[in-house]
């Protein structure tokens, strides 16, 4: 994708989840995420798949608002899914 398509897809409104250009790092030397793009429609299912210390949780863990990412934004809808949280956590919170 060029980035003038980059920029005019990221400008478009969307109702799924957006992630764009997220990355994620350790300290100074541990990369775990690099520059991740993802598009999930409203329906859709998708499955991370990966060897063990490949980011998987750290994905799931900045898309529901848990952990910040080092870079890049993720959306959801219009909403910056951090803004979620809340929801999430209330959904959950009889569950020990």
């Amino acid at each position: 994708m060029t980035s003038a398509s980059y920029s005019s897809a990221a400008a478009e409104p969307f109702e799924g989840l957006r992630i764009r250009g997220v990355a994620k790092t350790f300290g100074t030397d541990t990369t775990v995420l690099n520059e991740i793009d993802l598009d999930v429609h409203p329906g859709e299912l998708i499955s991370l798949v990966g060897s063990s210390g490949t980011g998987k949780s750290t994905l799931l863990r900045i898309i529901a608002g848990l952990e910040e990412p080092s870079a890049g934004r993720v959306t959801y809808g219009l909403w910056n899914a951090a803004r979620w949280v809340w929801f999430f956590s209330a959904l959950f919170c009889t569950r020990t």
